[in-house]
């Protein structure tokens, strides 16, 4: 037995005042109407409606059963309008991951016009340089550097991320400039322990791939760290463009 439907059944019989009208706006046949209520009659133990040829009326349970069942209708109705009004407009707790390098620096602006454009989100940022794992974590999204490891993760691209060699004017000239990729392994390189490449470095050369072994006598787990070690001469850094 549906109780819902037994419930609509019975309210409709109230406010129509009959059967036939209850039938009318349930858009079902009285008889059908009848056998509901007669449903939900049985499965409470009690008679809800005393019935005459020409009108119904409630019994004192049925009094008791209606005010209960309406307000169930009522919370119901209220309930799909509110799942129905989240799927179209987002709503809720938004638990983030991201870089610092991108989250000290390009997010606030963003997230400021994504909150302003959906009041309903509370956001969750948190930032770090190491790899979460989103899902032990409890994380609903994470924006990443670099290419993704095999994952059953759903990603998409948002921008390319360009990366630039760079040092101190002082370095440079102490140790001379490197003027191709390979010269690089000849210099004290910084290595960003969170470059997914370590101390492998990536380069395109006349459309072609090629890849360095650096070596170097510093590493720091932070792109902007990396950018102030180059700064202060200790060598040369891989670092994103928009922290150089």
């Amino acid at each position: 037995m549906d109780r819902i439907t037994t419930m609509q059944a019975f309210c409709a019989v109230v406010e129509q005042g009959s059967f036939v009208g209850a039938a009318r706006a349930l858009e079902m046949s009285p008889a059908l109407v009848s056998k509901y209520v007669s449903q939900l009659e049985a499965h409470l133990g009690a008679r809800l409606l005393h019935r005459t040829t020409r009108a119904q009326s409630l019994t004192e349970a049925g009094e008791a059963c209606f005010a209960r069942a309406r307000a169930i209708l009522d919370d119901m109705s209220a309930l799909e309008e509110s799942l129905r009004q989240a799927q179209g407009r987002p709503c809720g707790r938004l638990r983030m991951a991201a870089p610092r390098v991108l989250g000290e620096d390009r997010l606030p602006p963003l997230m400021a016009r994504f909150l302003a454009q959906y009041p309903g989100i509370e956001l969750d940022l948190h930032l770090s340089d190491q790899l979460n794992d989103l899902v032990a974590e409890g994380f609903d999204l994470a924006i990443r550097i670099g290419a993704l490891s095999a994952s059953s993760l759903v990603a998409r691209r948002l921008a390319d991320w360009r990366v630039m060699v760079a040092a101190a004017p002082g370095y440079l000239a102490r140790h001379g400039t490197p003027r191709v990729p390979g010269d690089l392994t000849g210099h004290a390189c910084i290595i960003d322990r969170n470059f997914a490449g370590g101390s492998v470095w990536p380069f395109r050369v006349d459309g072609a791939q090629v890849s360095v072994q650096v070596r170097g006598r510093v590493s720091a787990n932070s792109a902007s760290a990396c950018r102030d070690l180059a700064v202060a001469g200790l060598g040369v850094a891989l670092s994103p463009e928009h922290v150089l």
